[in-house]
């Protein structure tokens, strides 16, 4: 899983375009789209938010009701499982 944060301005056209990095991998993907009117104006705020800023953000418990992903250590053990088949395949 890749976290990659951005600003941009939603226009008239409520479209966006996002250049991804050239390391994430092409295929499927699950994207979440966090959309927030409070936008940090300092650089240093947008890349470190405190505890207390991620508990209150609509990020925090986004997955609660996702039946397919059990409890998070549950979750979170399949996903190194499948980190490290991967690093063995290549």
């Amino acid at each position: 899983m890749e976290a990659i944060s951005f600003t941009t301005t939603i226009g008239k056209n409520r479209r966006i375009s996002i250049d991804l990095p050239a390391q994430i991998p092409q295929g499927k993907a699950q994207l979440l789209l966090v959309i927030s009117s409070e936008v940090p104006t300092d650089a240093r705020t947008q890349r470190r938010g405190s505890a207390s800023a991620l508990l209150d953000s609509k990020l925090f418990g986004a997955w609660k009701k996702r039946a397919d992903m059990g409890t998070s250590r549950a979750f979170a053990g399949t996903l190194r499982m499948q980190a490290q088949e991967r690093r063995h395949d290549s």
